[in-house]
This record gives C-alpha cells, structure tokens and sequence, in this order.
C-alpha cells in the first residue's frame, strides 16, 4: 500500500499494527520524509520530485491513496501524475484519492462557475505546483473522463464532502482491471 503525499505520515501512521501489508510511502518534502523515517519505521518512505517518476516497479501496489494532493497541482501535472501511480498500480488494484469538488464553488468567479459546471477543471495559482497557492476543483465528470476514461480505469465511487480529516474534500475510488485489452 502507497501513500502518496504522505507529509509526516498523519494516514500512513494508523496503519502501524496492520500485519501482512508492505507499507509505503512518498512526499516530495524532505522535512517529512526525514520525520516519518525517524518515527514511522514500519512503512519505507521516500521522497519524490514534482516531476512524476516513482522508484517503483509496474503493478507493484494493490492500494495507492492520495489524500489533498491533486488538489495542488495544475492540469497537466496531475494527468503525468496519475499516468505514473497507474502504472505502479497492480491489475485489481484501487487508487483512492480526496479533490476539492462543488463545496468551493462559492470562491468562483463567474468564469469558472461556468467551466466547473461544464465538467472543466478549475485550477488557480498553477505557477505554484505543490503548494497551497495552487487549488484545483475537480467536477465528477472531469474525473470521470480525466482519470478513469483516460486511463481505463473503473470508476467504482465518488462521496461528495467524503473525505473525512480532509475537510469539504470529494472522495474517488477507480480500480485497475485485471485483464487489459492490448488491443
């Protein structure tokens, strides 16, 4: 299991006493990475860039979970993103991820109202990836086509306001097919 975006581990730290569970992982600060290996030493963590390479074999994770990270990284960052955690994800496997959704559309202008409504993702502060300069508002239909369409996956659930500990935040689960049509 992959914690993407793991911070000081405030998820990855609960799953301590999980037997049988290889359990990963990775956020692209150093400081917290650091934390999480002098007080998380159950889980093997490391850190990433923003440029979206994993030291990770192909299908290597059943679960991969992504609590507020998409929320922080402009369009084309998150599909690189998510190409990648695909291609980590093991056939079965479940990606399970939080994104800001309708809850913010109060903080629209009428132009983004508008693109949120359509389906379009919203994204401000892009020239800031990885902060929280940078806000992305995901439509369900947006990920939907963006991230399960695009990438054959099955869209299996999506909870508006269901992330609990991850306030107002939607919550996605899509799983990886077992068989892939190589076409």
């Amino acid at each position: 299991m992959l914690d993407f975006g793991c911070g000081v581990g405030r998820v990855l730290r609960h799953w301590a006493d999980c037997e049988g569970v290889e359990l990963y992982g990775t956020d692209y600060q150093d400081d917290a990475i650091t934390w999480c290996r002098e007080n998380l030493a159950f889980a093997k963590v490391q850190t990433n860039t923003l440029v979206p390479v994993l030291d990770y074999p192909s299908g290597h994770f059943n679960v991969i979970y992504c609590l507020s990270v998409f929320t922080h990284l402009p369009e084309d960052m998150q599909a690189e993103w998510f190409a990648e955690l695909v291609r980590i994800l093991a056939p079965g496997g479940v990606i399970y991820f939080t994104a800001h959704g309708v809850h913010y559309s109060y903080l629209f202008d009428q132009n983004s109202a508008s693109r949120f409504a359509e389906g379009h993702l919203v994204v401000t502060g892009a020239d800031h990836p990885g902060t929280n300069i940078c806000a992305a508002f995901h439509p369900p239909r947006y990920v939907k086509q963006a991230f399960a369409a695009k990438f054959g996956l099955e869209f299996l659930e999506h909870l508006p306001c269901g992330a609990r500990g991850n306030p107002e935040q939607d919550s996605y689960l899509l799983r990886k097919p077992l068989v892939t049509d190589i076409g």
